[in-house]
């Protein structure tokens, strides 16, 4: 027991500072366990040394006294323990709710980031389609069509009047 302790401490040194108040408590209920039954075996021999040790009904009177003794110590540090793990298993419940909260908040951001690079992607595709399309209509020579002039009478009496005095000034 003298060489456990050491051991025990350097061990919740190592330990996440939440969990060793939990250890500290199991190794004080694991002590007093172990005082409880070193005490209740030093009593028994004290008290009956001068009695033989041989007859089996001599051991089971003393596993008699030993299991009342040690069993009610043994009993409060099992209720103890199971209290710290039903407050343990609260804590982490409540630790485990807090982060699905946060995750199920961060699938939400991360749904609609998503839909939001979906509706990009689909206007994105749409112009590389429109820009391909101008690409290949602007490639295309134009088409050749030929426009006539199209003139008013008056117009064509003009056009005809300048061509004979430019032809007279000649």
């Amino acid at each position: 027991m003298v060489g456990i302790v050491p051991n025990l401490a350097r061990q919740m040194k190592q330990r996440a500072p939440g969990t060793q108040r939990r250890h500290l408590l199991e190794i004080c209920l694991l002590i007093v366990a172990m005082v409880g039954f070193l005490v209740a075996t030093l009593a028994y021999a004290l008290s009956f040394r001068s009695h033989q040790w041989g007859s089996p009904a001599d051991w089971a009177l003393f596993g008699d006294y030993l299991g009342g003794v040690v069993n009610p110590v043994i009993g409060v540090v099992t209720v103890i323990l199971i209290v710290e793990t039903l407050a343990v298993t609260r804590k982490e419940a409540a630790d485990t709710r807090k982060l699905m909260h946060a995750q199920a908040r961060q699938l939400e951001d991360q749904v609609a980031h998503l839909k939001q690079e979906q509706k990009l992607a689909d206007m994105h595709r749409r112009l590389e389609g429109v820009l391909i399309e101008w690409n290949r209509m602007m490639d295309r020579p134009a088409p050749k069509v030929q426009i006539a002039p199209i003139l008013s009478p008056a117009a064509a009496l003009c056009a005809t009047c300048l061509k004979t005095q430019n032809s007279k000034d000649r």
